[in-house]
């Protein structure tokens, strides 16, 4: 899980910074992003759901389905 206040552009150059870098770009490659489409597809679904079924609500879903993507 990444901290909230985790900001990759405002970090400092130091050999931590260098080497969380490398696993980021490791982890979101490109042939390895389509394994997130299935959670995606089932969160976009979900808050779809959420949405016709509490409107009035739509700021607290949003909120929780952001961080899912």
């Amino acid at each position: 899980m990444v901290p909230q206040n985790f900001a990759l552009t405002s970090m400092d150059y130091s050999e931590k910074s260098k080497r969380q870098r490398k696993y980021l770009q490791l982890y979101f490659q490109k042939p390895r992003l389509q394994s997130f489409y299935p959670m995606q597809l089932k969160e976009i679904h979900r808050l779809l759901n959420d949405l016709v079924d509490d409107a009035e609500n739509y700021r607290t879903h949003i909120q929780r389905y952001v961080p899912h993507i």
